[in-house]
């Protein structure tokens, strides 16, 4: 198996590709080369800014789990 390698120095002049996008390159690259069979979508998360906490009776969550514990 043979693999191909390029290297390349980098120029003050270019502008240098943002992260994702050299994470989308190494990615394009490693199915041209046949190490991935395909390149997922990461999904969606909903956004967690709208939510607020709850008023829930009796101890605090958290110290029942601390006493669970010991």
């Amino acid at each position: 198996m043979q693999i191909e390698t390029e290297v390349r120095l980098p120029s003050s002049k270019l502008a240098q590709p943002k992260p994702v996008e050299r994470e989308d390159l190494f990615k394009k690259r490693l199915l041209k080369i046949g190490l991935l069979r395909e390149v997922k979508t990461p999904y969606l998360v909903a956004s967690t800014d709208n939510r607020a906490p709850i008023q829930v009776a009796g101890e605090p969550l958290s110290r029942a789990i601390i006493e669970e514990r010991c």
